[in-house]
């Protein structure tokens, strides 16, 4: 394998985990802002001396710390995940790089003959 091909597949490898990253932390991005709106809401009803609110609201707030860490383990553990991914595509690619090549050339055929068509 030259050099040139080792180079490209590296940044194959290097572009996978980039784009997991991206998806992790827009979609934990999404859930934060959830989890702020609520603790929004639960800092203007703070005041309110109703005894039931006051409970909805201690359960809000247990509901909100197991939220906020259940969202720090699975964009942790999705992290983790699309690494491990992206470390063992990278690693096949250097192992068995003619059969990727063979894969792409189908796959360009494929696409080739479907594009065709229409």
């Amino acid at each position: 394998m030259t050099t040139l091909n080792a180079e490209k597949i590296d940044h194959v490898g290097e572009a996978i985990g980039r784009g997991a990253r991206k998806a992790a932390s827009r979609s934990s991005g999404e859930i934060r802002d959830l989890l702020a709106d609520v603790e929004d809401l639960l800092s203007r009803v703070t005041g309110v001396d109703d005894a039931d609110l006051a409970r909805a609201r201690e359960r809000v707030e247990a509901s909100l710390g197991r939220a906020r860490e259940s969202v720090v383990d699975g964009t942790l553990h999705l992290r983790d995940r699309a690494a491990a991914s992206a470390k063992a595509a990278d690693g096949y690619a250097h192992d068995s790089p003619w059969t990727l090549v063979g894969v792409a050339a189908v796959a360009g055929i494929a696409l080739g003959a479907a594009l065709a068509r229409r």
